[in-house]
């Protein structure tokens, strides 16, 4: 699967840092991907319920609180994501740890990678 699968792909950003936000943004579009980018847990977990996206970029310390919470919904959904840290992947814990993950700042080619990684290795919804 190429790059080019990520174009109009809708993904959700959860990043803290403004700047880092931004540079994901644009990073995220110049792929092709329509970006919705959050600062904070509460409105991304509140835009899932109005719409799920195809892909998720999750910041792992979102005002030093895991977006775990939001990582559990997206894979009951079926939603691929990756995480992105500043500390490694040593600061995922538990299954967290063998999700795709890109390190902070990101390289365009890496975190390409990662999405990918995410895309291919995606499950299926968890039926309730």
């Amino acid at each position: 699967m190429s790059h080019t699968a990520l174009h109009g792909a809708y993904v959700l950003l959860l990043e803290d840092e403004a700047l880092i936000n931004l540079a994901m943004v644009d990073l995220l579009q110049e792929m092709g991907c329509r970006v919705s980018g959050f600062m904070h847990l509460e409105p991304a977990l509140a835009a899932i319920e109005r719409e799920l996206p195809d892909l998720a970029v999750l910041d792992v310390n979102i005002d030093g609180v895991p977006s775990y919470q939001l990582a559990e919904k997206l894979q009951e959904a079926g939603v691929p994501f990756v995480f992105v840290t500043g500390y490694g992947s040593p600061s995922m814990r538990g299954k967290w740890r063998d999700f795709p993950h890109c390190s902070k700042p990101c390289i365009p080619a890496e975190l390409t990678a990662a999405l990918m990684k995410a895309v291919a290795t995606r499950s299926a919804p968890k039926k309730e």
